[in-house]
């Protein structure tokens, strides 16, 4: 899921194809990392993933392979859209059943950390981005992505 590869190889024949199915999928995997379910289901998550990734390959498409790294390209554009969202809507979380830890509880306990934590953590597990990635998308150098990541973890485990 190297952006910056396939962004250089957009021209080719199925490249474009292969671009826009990389774009979704890392907008849907953020959108259901922080959106979450709502009634037992992704439907909030994916409708705006699916919303989102398209206007960023309508709007944004042309800049990549320029300048500014692809996955910053995708990321300055998804991340405020997100928190958007979530500003605007309340989501009920339910507390984690006995012994086992829910969906939803991960979801509430990801909202308590620090903003660069909380980035950090969904880029690199719910996304799938390495840390090269994520720092592309961040603005940070990978050992950075790598220690806010085990900040993260650390604070997650102590919470």
């Amino acid at each position: 899921m190297n952006l910056e590869a396939l962004a250089d190889r957009r021209g080719d024949a199925g490249g474009m194809a292969r671009l826009e199915g990389a774009v979704h999928e890392i907008v849907r995997r953020y959108c259901r990392a922080l959106i979450g379910r709502s009634g037992g289901g992704f439907a909030a998550a994916d409708a705006l993933a699916d919303d989102l990734a398209r206007r960023i390959m309508c709007e944004r498409c042309d800049e990549f392979g320029g300048p500014m790294p692809a996955e910053a390209i995708v990321y300055s554009d998804m991340a405020p859209v997100v928190a958007r969202a979530l500003r605007d809507q309340v989501l009920p979380v339910a507390p984690p059943s006995s012994g086992q830890v829910s969906p939803e509880h991960v979801h509430e306990q990801l909202g308590r950390l620090p903003p660069r934590f909380r980035e950090v953590l969904v880029l690199r597990a719910f996304v799938g981005m390495t840390s090269e990635q994520a720092g592309r998308a961040l603005g940070l150098t990978p050992d950075v992505v790598r220690q806010e990541q085990r900040r993260a973890l650390s604070r997650l485990r102590s919470l």
